[in-house]
């Protein structure tokens, strides 16, 4: 790696209270040569680590309304090149994927994004087993826009959590990997996750506002992103989420070979899918209680007349 030569590529880390990752991730990008970090009121040490790295730290104030951080920063920044890379606090780029990164946009590229895989770090442990973290991160900036999805019931969370950017263009996939290391505690981990499942309840109940045409779409026969995007949507569609995810990722993608930290985490995430199950049946017993009620006033009403 050529570390006196900047990338010319636009890095944007979308932050809040991320002062226990925040050193780690801005050092695996420090051969970028512009870096972005979009803030949302941290009140840790988040900002004045971030300082310390970049003049680039923005402030964002989300109005509950679309969009949320990481389309704001495509629309609002002033981005100096024409490839952008997300990346999370808890995340880091790896050598040799800053090496890919250097080449691809020194040589150009008939791609117009890429997908990324992950080292995946859970318990302070590498899992190398069970389903792989798979995400389109690093595209044109002008040819990509994060999917268009409206939860009004989720208010406490103003980043895309599993909204995908739409790519115009073709989608490739490099070879090198990135890091995910969250460096928090299982606090964080199941405060986190909490927010998701609402997120997820909210996707597969009916008060979602979806913009279909600003959405990824779900194909068998399309892109790797699209396939992912109709597995997806078929796996909720079946019964006994939650046992079918943990023999698959723990037994036939074998994350028993990852010890105790591997058990937990598969465990975990069949719980979230589980958790999921359990607030979309509760919405439904709502609705049905709010049905009763008006079923009973109209008849109470229609008994005066």
């Amino acid at each position: 790696m050529h570390s006196e030569v900047k990338v010319p590529i636009s890095v944007i880390i979308p932050t809040r209270n991320e002062e226990m990752n925040m050193r780690q991730c801005l050092e695996s990008v420090k051969w970028a040569d512009e870096i972005f970090v979009v803030d949302s009121k941290s009140t840790d040490h988040t900002i004045e680590i971030a300082n310390e790295y970049t003049d680039n730290v923005v402030m964002f104030h989300w109005n509950g309304k679309w969009p949320k951080k990481k389309n704001w920063a495509l629309e609002k920044l002033s981005l100096s090149h024409e490839w952008v890379l997300f990346l999370d606090a808890d995340e880091q780029v790896t050598p040799g994927l800053a090496g890919e990164i250097r080449q691809l946009v020194s040589n150009g590229t008939e791609f117009s994004g890429f997908l990324v895989k992950y080292d995946f770090y859970f318990l302070g442990k590498l899992l190398k087993h069970g389903v792989l973290l798979l995400k389109c991160v690093f595209f044109k900036h002008k040819l990509g826009r994060f999917e268009k999805i409206d939860i009004p019931e989720v208010t406490d969370c103003d980043v895309e959590i599993d909204e995908h950017p739409v790519i115009k263009g073709k989608v490739g996939k490099l070879k090198n990997k990135m890091i995910h290391h969250d460096f928090k505690d299982l606090h964080h981990f199941f405060h986190r996750h909490n927010i998701f499942s609402d997120w997820e309840t909210g996707l597969r109940s009916c008060k979602t506002k979806r913009d279909k045409e600003k959405e990824l779409k779900a194909s068998l026969f399309g892109s790797q992103v699209e396939r992912r995007r109709f597995l997806k949507e078929l796996f909720f569609k079946l019964p006994g989420r939650p046992v079918i995810y943990f023999l698959y990722s723990y037994v036939i993608r074998g994350g028993f070979l990852d010890g105790k930290a591997g058990y937990i985490y598969n465990v975990l995430k069949a719980f979230y899918y589980f958790s999921v199950d359990i607030k979309l049946y509760e919405e439904r017993l709502r609705l049905e209680k709010v049905g009763r009620q008006l079923h009973e006033k109209t008849r109470n009403a229609g008994d005066w007349i």
